[in-house]
């Protein structure tokens, strides 16, 4: 099934204790039409940074 990358930007990432942040930025392959790599946002889980 294909989505809109729109779709899938702000979606939360949990890790066992919680949501630690939201996605934000994605490096498609266009080759296999595959996300390779994404970027979080922590929010207040490890001071706020981009991970």
């Amino acid at each position: 099934m294909l989505r809109s990358m729109k779709d899938l930007e702000n979606c939360a990432i949990a890790a066992t204790d919680g949501v630690i942040g939201k996605e934000k930025d994605f490096l498609f392959d266009d080759l296999a039409w595959v996300i390779r790599y994404f970027v979080v946002e922590t929010g207040s889980w490890l001071s706020s940074r981009q991970v």
